[in-house]
């Protein structure tokens, strides 16, 4: 909590600590939309505010990749994280789509896995000055052999 706490005036903060902090509150106002794609959709920009370098970089990839290797050991639980973040992002697309129970499901273990990725990215505000240290880091760990 007092890591959060930290985050309320952003003077003096890092780089990686004020991207930390502008998903933080993203995600947060998601949390309170209504509509399951609106809520989704912030939690979307959120976890790609933390976890791509720049723009050019390819979304539904580089998100799913940095997400397994930040959530999960071993290749089948990698396997299953990128799984339902391509499932999200084939779902943002489809706002038409009528959302059953399984899209209800999916919406809910990828708000979760977003969640775990923010407070991870919140505990190591500290150790990283901006956010291309902290990307090159969860690269390094999760290609490591």
């Amino acid at each position: 909590m007092d890591v959060a706490a930290s985050l309320i005036e952003p003077e003096g903060l890092s780089e990686f600590a004020l991207v930390v902090r502008a998903s933080l509150l993203t995600y947060s106002k998601g949390t309170t939309l209504v509509d399951p794609l609106d809520r989704l959709q912030n939690c979307l920009s959120a976890l790609e505010g933390v976890l791509l370098k720049h723009e050019m970089e390819p979304r539904a990839h580089s998100v799913a990749n940095r997400m397994s290797f930040l959530l999960a050991h071993g290749e089948a639980d990698r396997e299953a994280v990128k799984q339902i973040v391509r499932q999200i992002y084939w779902l943002k697309e489809q706002p038409q789509l009528e959302k059953r129970h399984r899209e209800s499901e999916l919406i809910e273990d990828f708000t979760y896995y977003a969640y775990n990725v923010l407070r991870m990215a919140l505990g190591n505000t500290s150790a990283f000055n901006s956010k291309i240290q902290f990307v090159t880091e969860v690269d390094r760990v999760g290609l490591a052999p």
